[in-house]
Parts: structure tokens; sequence; C-alpha cells
């Protein structure tokens, strides 16, 4: 397996026989060898093929191979001993590789998060205080170190806040004959958010009485015409 991302520069496959290979023949990352190794011994082989292969990490490298020079032995156990040594771990593959990757660069940002137990759109910010001064904050990262400045790490943010309401304009609010004329605030924040104001309003009053009709003249019976 891959065990990083990268161009390889060079590659080699170290073998150790537990089991006579009987001149087995392989093709491994581009490259065919033939392992003839008999009992206890070991060789390196180079793999030639495989520079500028390029590799993810985590990628499985796969090859094929038989006995016999590839031709594989048709009778007997000469294959299936040679398989069975090596997934039990007797004879082993070992794969060395020199790799060409991308170096990792940490770059440190700040991320500010913040805490109000209000919603700040309801309210004016009267003044900001640095509450952590600054300074440069080390550390390291993937064992390559890091460093990175703030003229403050932490900041108090004030704010005035009140409760919207309508005062008392609240019936002419809620009195569907009644319109809003017009507004002004009576006065505002050193900000210049108005905090309070003056609202006019034109509301419609109905009257009723008794008339009488008479050759074409009114006359109110009840006095309130």
């Amino acid at each position: 397996t891959a065990p990083v991302t990268g161009t390889v520069e060079s590659a080699s496959l170290s073998v150790y026989a537990a089991f006579f290979f009987l001149n087995s023949r392989y093709t491994f990352m581009n490259t065919t060898f033939n392992v003839g190794l008999a009992n206890g011994q070991s060789d390196t082989y180079p793999l030639s093929g495989a520079t500028g292969l390029q590799v993810t990490q985590g990628q499985v490298l796969t090859g094929s191979g038989c006995t016999a020079n590839g031709n594989c032995l048709p009778h007997g156990n000469g294959d299936r001993k040679v398989y069975e040594s090596l997934v039990s771990g007797a004879s082993t593959f070992t794969l060395k590789l020199r790799m060409k990757v991308r170096d990792k660069e940490w770059v440190p940002r700040v991320e500010w998060v913040e805490s109000c137990p209000f919603n700040k759109a309801d309210g004016v910010l009267t003044g900001t205080e640095c509450s952590e001064p600054g300074g440069t904050k080390t550390g390291v990262m993937e064992g390559k170190p890091w460093n990175i400045t703030q003229a403050c790490w932490a900041y108090r943010d004030k704010y005035v806040t009140q409760s919207a309401d309508n005062g008392t304009c609240q019936k002419y609010v809620d009195n569907p004959a009644c319109t809003l004329a017009s507004r002004q605030c009576a006065f505002y924040s050193d900000e210049g958010t108005c905090l309070h104001e003056y609202a006019t309003y034109s509301c419609e009053s109905r009257t009723s009485g008794k008339v009488m009709v008479c050759g074409g003249d009114v006359f109110c019976l009840d006095g309130e015409c």
C-alpha cells in the first residue's frame, strides 16, 4: 500500500525465501524479473520500470507471477507452496520506495468566535475594548513550527439595548380607523440611532343622529346632527 501520494523516483523489492521459488517470474510496478532463491536465501531486485509512476496514498500496489519462468507448473505443488509461503508470512516481499511528494505548508489563521446573550441588531454599539492583549503565539503542526501575531486576541463590545414598543401610541396602532400621519425622532444616541420618537395618527370618528326632512329642509330632532 502506497504510504503517500507522489511520484516514484526509485523502487526495489527485497525477497526472503522460506521455500524454493522455483525460478518464479514476476511482473510488478512495470518491471518483470525472475526469483530463483532457495530456502533461507534473500535478494533485492531493482524495479526500474517503477520510475515516474504516480501513486496515491492508500493505493494497493499489485503484481502477478508464476513459477517455472512464468509458465507455471501444471503438476505438483510448486505454485501452491510458493503462494502459501508468502500468505503465511514465512516468505516475504519488502518494497522500498523513494518518492517525490508535495510538502504541506500550514498557514495559521485567526477565526473569531463571539458569544452575545442578545441580538446585536436590537442594540447600539457604544464601545469596543481589548480584553486580551496582542502578541505572537507559536505552535507545532506535524513537526513544523508556526507563529501568528495579532494586535489583540480578544475584544469586548458594549451595547445599549432597549425593548422596542409602541408606548402610548399602542391604542392608535390597534385602531383600524387610525392611520399614521407623521413621525419624528425625539432624541438620538451618540451613534445616531433613534431611541425615542413622536408619532401623529389621524383617526376617523362617526356621529349619527335623527333627522327629519320637510319640504327639502333638514331638521335635527335630537341635536346630534
